[in-house]
């Protein structure tokens, strides 16, 4: 009877193993999800499509975060074929999600390397890790006051990001949230459009007494743009409307 036992068990073993696939497996997996269509997309599906291979596979996130790093490797920054370049980018971003501090390095080197199709990514998954700790902003600063570096859909993002934070991220204590708000006040006057615009909606959804402020109308007539027509124009002067002193 122990031999049987013994038996049983070498072989629960190995179908753990087998179970697990092996990492070429893995990996083309992993790779199958971007070629899935938007109709194969399930919004009401429990786990993310990254999520349900490493259950599949039975692997721990440091385990599945190898893979990712090796399928991120699998394709460098020059590649050309449009679904390799969307797996390296689908890796990139989810070293973010099961990795930590320990692959800041790995994702800086990407989001400063403006050749890098996976930037984005990259940028995004390091804001990603930093987003309940200080560094978060030492980020966006980077980003944010290197134009000629950084791309405008790179900035633009950035501000998106800390805006999804301060609006969605419920395990963000009010300081961080805080902390965000100020952020956005402090960069209100800095900055033009389109990118103005965000920002003026954001910071008076933060802080409502500088709705109907003076700062905000002066910002607004900075950014004035006299060419402005159409729709464009409407949604500017309803800017400047809303922003006037309640009254008037």
């Amino acid at each position: 009877m122990k031999k049987i036992m013994t038996v049983f068990a070498l072989l629960m073993c190995m179908c753990a193993v087998a179970a697990k696939g092996t990492r070429e497996e893995r990996i083309a997996a992993l790779e199958e999800i971007v070629t899935w269509p938007p109709c194969c997309s399930n919004e009401d599906d429990a786990v993310s499509p990254e999520e349900d291979v490493r259950l599949r596979y039975e692997l721990t996130r440091d385990e599945f975060l190898q893979d990712l790093l090796t399928l991120a490797g699998k394709y460098d920054r020059n590649e050309t074929n449009n679904y390799h370049r969307l797996a390296r980018k689908l890796a990139v971003a989810n070293v973010s999600v099961y990795g930590g501090t320990n692959e800041l390095p790995y994702l800086s080197a990407i989001w400063h390397d403006a050749q890098d199709y996976a930037q984005r990514e990259a940028l995004l998954g390091a804001m990603l890790i930093n987003s309940h700790s200080e560094d978060v902003f030492d980020i966006a600063n980077e980003v944010l006051t290197n134009a000629t570096t950084f791309s405008a859909s790179l900035r633009e993002a950035v501000y998106l990001r800390l805006g999804k934070y301060y609006r969605y991220d419920t395990t963000a204590v009010q300081e961080q949230k805080n902390r965000i708000a100020s952020y956005f006040l402090s960069r209100v006057d800095l900055e033009r459009e389109p990118i103005y615009a965000y920002l003026d909606r954001k910071v008076c959804e933060m802080f409502p007494s500088y709705r109907h402020s003076q700062r905000r109308r002066d910002n607004l007539a900075a950014v004035y743009d006299p060419t402005l027509t159409g729709a464009p124009k409407e949604v500017y002067e309803a800017r400047v409307r809303d922003a006037q002193p309640v009254g008037e």
